[in-house]
């Protein structure tokens, strides 16, 4: 992976295709702007996201998560960002976030 990076995945591409039509508007026109690279799901992704699951390290409700989670880690990504449409959050590996 390239440091200098920016990447999606493309579990986060299929939610944004699921977001009510206003939001999925802004979504897509920032993913347009900021290009990034699409990082693809894979068996390996899919069986570590289920690894995560079994051991508890993602909730068991939170699959995607853990989808989102083993397909960085697979990539070898250094950070994962998160949005959390609910609390209106932007977290960094949820050690650091914006309320």
């Amino acid at each position: 992976m390239r440091g200098d990076a920016l990447y999606i995945s493309d579990v986060v591409l299929d939610e944004i295709a699921r977001a009510p039509e206003g939001l999925q508007f802004s979504l897509i026109r920032v993913v347009d702007e900021i290009r990034p690279l699409v990082l693809s799901e894979s068996q390996e992704t899919l069986a570590l996201a289920e690894a995560y699951l079994a051991a508890r390290v993602v909730p068991a409700g939170s699959r995607d998560d853990a989808r989102h989670v083993a397909i960085a880690t697979v990539a070898g990504l250094e950070a994962l960002v998160s949005w959390n449409s609910s609390t209106s959050s932007i977290c960094v590996e949820d050690d650091w976030c914006i309320r």
